[in-house]
């Protein structure tokens, strides 16, 4: 009896052996994969060149001073691009933004330029001016859309409201009808990173056969995709953004 338990100890021993074997062998086919990345789908998924990692988050990796800037882009939209009284929640989201006052409190002061009405803040236009190149480019800012809308009115800023003007944008909620999926939130990879540049994609989701409200599927593969290139440049005073885009806004 003492030796068949022998013999049976050693024979599970062996069958134990190959199960791990067997086992392991099936795992090293599986590529590894970090918890809060996703691999994009691609044509030929085989060839591993084709595989792009996906993140929840740009901080996997943007360092701390990066992902602060990232951070403060992405507060800046709605004063950006929204209606001129989301300046005054900025305070309370930036740490360092100033406290933009409108003119008059009560009863808005208003000026016209170019058939255009603007809003008057309390604050100078050098003010607002060297904030926002604390946080991106000359060449972001100069573009037609914000040069338009922010104006300097003898010293004063003054942001325009007008709906009309076309080359402003406003926010609306959707990009071209195409609501940002909650359920699926954006995800980002990157692109290239050096000493002086840092690009990498802000791939944001969109369920074009239902309303915001109303859900039904809510995987990645059953929404549209489009993806957007974030650019942060090294300047003589730090980190700058130089390319942006909202998923709300384009």
């Amino acid at each position: 009896m003492k030796s068949l338990k022998i013999v049976c100890a050693v024979l599970i021993g062996i069958i134990a052996a190959t199960t791990a074997g067997c086992s392991l062998e099936v795992a090293s086919d599986v590529p590894s994969q970090a918890v809060s990345s996703i691999p994009l789908e691609t044509e030929n998924a085989s060839e591993s060149e084709n595989q792009i990692q996906l993140y929840s988050s740009p901080s996997a990796f943007l360092d701390e001073e990066q992902y602060a800037l990232f951070e403060k882009a992405q507060n800046m939209e709605y004063p950006l691009c929204g209606l001129s009284d989301n300046l005054g929640i900025l305070q309370y989201k930036i740490e360092d933004a100033p406290c933009f006052v409108p003119l008059t409190q009560n009863t808005p002061s208003c000026m016209e330029q170019n058939g255009h009405f603007y809003k008057l803040y309390q604050n100078t236009y050098q003010e607002f001016d060297d904030f926002v190149h604390s946080i991106f480019t000359d060449h972001f800012l100069l573009q037609d859309s914000l040069t338009q809308k922010f104006i300097d009115s003898d010293g004063c800023l003054a942001v325009c409201d007008d709906f009309d003007l076309e080359q402003i944008p406003y926010y609306t909620g959707y990009v071209s009808d195409l609501y940002p999926d909650d359920f699926c939130p954006q995800q980002y990879y990157l692109v290239d990173s050096s000493t002086s540049q840092v690009d990498f994609v802000m791939v944001a989701y969109y369920d074009s056969h239902e309303t915001y409200d109303n859900h039904e599927t809510y995987s990645y593969e059953a929404m549209e995709k489009v993806e957007y290139l974030v650019r942060m440049l090294k300047t003589e005073s730090g980190w700058r953004i130089d390319e942006y885009h909202s998923p709300e806004l384009g």
